[in-house]
């Protein structure tokens, strides 16, 4: 497994939005589908989730998730550490508070 630093990960998102093109939350999306669909057929969805989010894009990309697993039935708890005023425009785009 190779992990990238969030500047790699910034520059990678860059590359394919532009190439595809589409939209940072439809990318955002499409990874929150990637991991939900992977933790289904890993039977992960009977277990309960913790998911640590931060202001920024990957705060969102953990937002995502976690409304997918909320919506499924999934026991799960998401905590966003910083206030709402600082949140990306994708982070903004998930309901949090009230739906974990």
């Amino acid at each position: 497994m190779q992990i990238l630093e969030a500047e790699e990960i910034k520059a990678w998102d860059s590359f394919t939005i532009d190439q595809e093109p589409i939209s940072s939350i439809d990318l955002m999306e499409r990874a929150a589908i990637a991991c939900f669909h992977w933790l289904l057929k890993n039977n992960y969805l009977n277990r309960p989730f913790v998911i640590f989010c931060g202001n920024g894009s990957n705060g969102g990309d953990g937002l995502a998730i976690a409304r997918l697993l909320a919506k499924n039935g999934v026991n799960i708890r998401a905590f966003l550490f910083d206030n709402d005023k600082n949140l990306s425009p994708e982070s903004r785009f998930h309901p949090s508070g009230h739906v974990f």
